[in-house]
């Protein structure tokens, strides 16, 4: 049977992502980024743990403060080369990072910034909103499912999808269509690995990236790919994502 992962977006929207029954995804990190005036701020969002994982072994960092914002606790950390620092909400199952350059910020800087926004944990995900008084938009909601041995999905919300899908048709799979582009970077493509997938569905968006080395041949990844399924549920007023 084909795993089915349902995943509640910081906007509260439902997704549903299906894949091959095998490997068992793995990690699954939702994005998301606002903006208005003169601020602009993204947010990442892991399961617990997420905050220490960082700062062991992503980019090794040092706590430097603790506190409590709407109830939650705040754990800041300083990168160990200075670099920056990233300040993150614990919740009940997942944890909200945020990413600063420089020195740590101010423990009122930061305490601004979390009380600024509306958030609601659940098991399937979190919740992330700007009060009204804050004059935000989303401009960028992503969610990216990790699956060893194979690469990862990233999809993003409904609204943002229209403008990087292709106008023209692209190659059928099993639930929709895809459209290969060589990663950049990359001058030469000729490995599956050397290429972006954009999947496009009737109610949905994903873009596939193989993992290198992955120790599988290439008709098993292209098998894998045929399987991956993305749904959205529709924000109010809003028109599918797919074609």
């Amino acid at each position: 049977m084909a795993q089915r992962l349902r995943v509640l977006a910081p906007s509260g929207q439902q997704v549903d992502i299906g894949l091959a029954d095998g490997p068992k995804a793995g990690s699954v990190g939702t994005h998301i980024r606002f903006a208005g005036g003169s601020l602009a701020r993204g947010f990442q969002i892991g399961p617990r743990g997420y905050h220490k994982f960082a700062g062991t072994y992503v980019v090794p960092a040092s706590t430097v403060d603790r506190f409590i914002v709407h109830g939650r606790e705040v754990v800041v950390s300083r990168q160990e080369n200075g670099a920056g620092a990233v300040a993150t909400l614990m919740g009940d199952y997942h944890e909200l990072m945020t990413v600063f350059g420089g020195p740590a910020p101010r423990r009122e800087v930061v305490i601004n910034l979390f009380s600024a926004l509306e958030i609601e944990d659940h098991p399937e995900g979190m919740l992330v909103r700007p009060t009204s008084s804050m004059l935000l938009d989303s401009v960028l909601e992503q969610i990216v499912v990790s699956v060893a041995g194979r690469g990862t999905v990233n999809t993003m919300s409904p609204q943002q999808a229209r403008s990087v899908l292709p106008v023209h048709q692209g190659q059928a799979t099993r639930y929709g269509e895809v459209w290969r582009g060589a990663r950049p970077g990359v001058q030469s493509p000729s490995a599956l690995t050397d290429y972006t997938y954009l999947m496009g569905f009737p109610r949905g968006f994903g873009e596939v990236h193989f993992a290198p080395g992955a120790g599988v041949t290439d008709d098993a990844l292209l098998a894998w790919l045929d399987e991956v399924q993305v749904e959205w549920a529709d924000a109010p007023g809003a028109a599918p994502a797919g074609k």
